[in-house]
């Protein structure tokens, strides 16, 4: 009989606190239907990788530069595989 006793009582203390979880969750769903909660804010993993420094853009002369220079190797590497 001790043991219904025990098993009563942690099975007591789990549906308390379950139903204080509860309780928590219905209070925030009533403050986010009422306009007060903020929502959360997404996770770091969506957002942008910085290092702090602002990145140099490169003129169009530049760009145009490298894509002759991309180019040229792989005209070469073609002409080797042929």
């Amino acid at each position: 009989m001790a043991n219904t006793i025990e098993q009563y009582a942690k099975l007591h203390a789990a549906l308390v606190q379950e139903k204080k979880d509860l309780e928590g969750r219905l209070s925030d769903i009533d403050k986010a239907l009422a306009g007060k909660l903020t929502p959360a804010k997404k996770k770091a993993a969506n957002k942008k990788r910085t290092t702090g420094k602002k990145r140099k853009k490169m003129s169009a002369a530049t760009i145009k530069k490298m894509k002759a220079a991309a180019k040229k190797r792989w005209a070469a590497k073609k002409k080797k595989s042929k």
